[in-house]
């Protein structure tokens, strides 16, 4: 079995533009399977998301990014432990208010799945406080405060006017 996590990898408008690769590593800092060098979304000005599904149940480690051809240099790097998939710091935000967000074509209203979805505190974008992918029926759910939040959407092949401004209540 497998589990999957959700990273977002904030490096700055230096690394906008690049191409990212990841690798698993154990706790001893060994790598575990191949490279992962598909699945990255630039989410903004040097933002990113990779939404990977395919963590070994019990790995314990972490997993390291880089600059595709560029392996040594560690530019991010997130532990992955299975009590911090469930218990730790979610991707989806950490606040007390379930906020379910659809995202829909204006052209005839059918859902957008595997859109990457990210939340700003700021109209720039660049305060993330939460990030994800949409599901089948164009639905990422969040986990915010009462606030003003401007919301950021992408997927290759759509248009998207962004930000969206959502109040949480």
């Amino acid at each position: 079995m497998a589990y999957t996590l959700c990273f977002a990898i904030t490096l700055g408008s230096r690394y906008a533009g690049i191409t990212l690769n990841a690798q698993i590593v154990s706790t001893a800092g060994a790598n575990t399977g191949s490279a992962i060098t598909t699945g990255f979304t630039e989410i903004a000005n040097g933002h990113y998301l990779l939404n990977l599904t395919t963590i070994p149940d019990d790995h314990r480690g972490g997993i390291k990014f880089y600059e595709s051809g560029a392996a040594g240099t560690i530019l991010a790097f997130a532990s992955i432990n299975p009590e911090e998939g469930e218990y730790g710091v979610d991707p989806l935000g950490s606040g007390s208010i379930t906020f379910t967000y659809t995202l829909t074509s204006t052209v005839d209203s059918s859902p957008i799945a595997d859109a990457a979805v990210w939340v700003t505190t700021d109209e720039a974008g660049t305060a993330i406080v939460a990030s994800g992918i949409t599901n089948a029926s164009g639905e990422v759910v969040f986990y915010l405060d009462a606030d003003t939040y401007y919301i950021w959407r992408q997927k290759v092949g759509w248009n998207f006017t962004n930000p969206d401004t959502e109040v949480v209540a």
